[in-house]
């Protein structure tokens, strides 16, 4: 979903699907599966088994890849598109986790704005446990 009008583009979380139905897809090649939780995170509740964990802060903010202003997604955020690019490729289908799902949406706006077709957001792992 692009804003070529620069504008803030708002978003409710709201979560495209539960983990519970598309599980069965963690072995497929076509899926990538990423936890987006820091390794302080963890320690309460560890990732999901075929998940790979790209922490949001750390990988991702922290890095210059993309400015986050908790739940309002600007396409001025994006600070390096390549590179997020590079994490994420345009030819999987991507499911993101967080702690709460709110990172994860935030993600998958930014993604949705570089023209990704297939991001779902499912939510907090707290759902899982």
């Amino acid at each position: 979903m692009k804003n070529t009008h620069n504008q803030h583009i708002k978003y409710s979380v709201l979560f495209d699907t539960s983990f519970n139905t598309i599980k069965h897809h963690l072995q497929d090649s076509e899926w990538m599966f990423v936890d987006l939780r820091s390794d302080d995170e963890l320690t309460d509740f560890p990732m999901i088994h075929g998940f790979k964990q790209i922490a949001f802060y750390e990988e991702i903010v922290d890095q210059s890849i993309l400015d986050y202003k908790q739940g309002l997604f600007t396409p001025s955020a994006l600070k390096s598109p390549k590179k997020l690019e590079a994490l994420f490729p345009k030819d999987k289908k991507i499911v993101l986790i967080c702690r709460r799902g709110i990172r994860a949406q935030y993600l998958k706006n930014a993604l949705l704005h570089l023209n990704y077709s297939d991001v779902l957001n499912v939510g907090s792992i707290h759902d899982y446990q």
